[in-house]
């Protein structure tokens, strides 16, 4: 478990959090001869190594092949990508593509190798069940940030096209542009995963209030259809949001 959390974290910082949007552009331009497919492979390496490293707390040529695997299908999977539009049903191509790997290489290890994972990190000041703890909830709180965002954006984006009603597709841009979506998102998992069920019923409750009252100008100036394509994005995006949050803070307060 350890192990595959540390490459599922390594993963979505190297995917969503450390790679440029320039990188993106050059992928889809180039391909494979793309220098920012390079400069993004290097990031996984880096942090890949980190974490093979980390929750073996040794590196064997096991590390070595399991990381060869993980780089090679990453980088295979990312060119197959360059030559899809990008839509729903690629991205998540994509991503559960990735899911698997790492998947098959912390079972492989645990199968087969498992004297090879340490059944604690030294360098936290915790013991095994709140080193888990803390995992899932760094894991928790990157996946709702920017990985979370850019779904949505990919998910979302039929409820807009072509409607002309000004929403901007951003909410994967968790650094550089610090959302509702992803405060909404945020600050439910950690209300709903710390215990705190009545407050967190209260401020969705007010949520959903300020998108109701959010949307009542726009029923003065938009089309009967720019009205009903708003109104079925924000609550759908509301619901999302709140809906994906909360189920996760569950997991995270039943289960750390």
């Amino acid at each position: 478990m350890m192990l595959f959390l540390s490459l599922l974290i390594a993963h979505h910082l190297a995917d969503y959090y450390l790679q440029r949007h320039t990188w993106i552009m050059c992928k889809v331009q180039h391909h494979e001869k793309s220098i920012g497919l390079f400069y993004h492979i290097l990031v996984h390496v880096g942090l890949t190594s980190c974490a093979l490293y980390i929750a073996l707390a040794q590196w064997t040529w096991l590390s070595t092949f399991a990381l060869v695997f993980i780089i090679t299908t990453h980088y295979a999977i990312d060119i197959w990508k360059t030559y899809q539009t990008f839509t729903a049903r690629y991205y998540i191509a994509d991503q559960l593509g990735h899911f698997v790997v790492l998947a098959i290489t912390a079972a492989s290890f645990i199968q087969f190798y498992p004297d090879l994972i340490v059944p604690s990190f030294s360098f936290l000041p915790f013991n095994h069940t709140e080193q888990i703890s803390f995992l899932a909830w760094g894991l928790t709180l990157l996946f709702l940030g920017n990985p979370t965002g850019i779904s949505y954006m990919v998910f979302f984006r039929p409820l807009t096209q072509n409607k002309d009603i000004g929403i901007a597709e951003n909410d994967g841009e968790i650094f550089n542009n610090i959302n509702s979506g992803a405060i909404a998102r945020l600050t439910s998992v950690i209300i709903v995963g710390t215990g705190q069920f009545i407050l967190a019923t209260f401020l969705i409750s007010l949520h959903l209030t300020w998108t109701y009252y959010q949307l009542l100008p726009f029923s003065k100036t938009d089309t009967a259809e720019q009205y009903s394509a708003r109104k079925v994005f924000n609550y759908s995006y509301f619901l999302a949001n709140h809906g994906l949050a909360v189920g996760l803070g569950v997991v995270l307060y039943l289960f750390t």
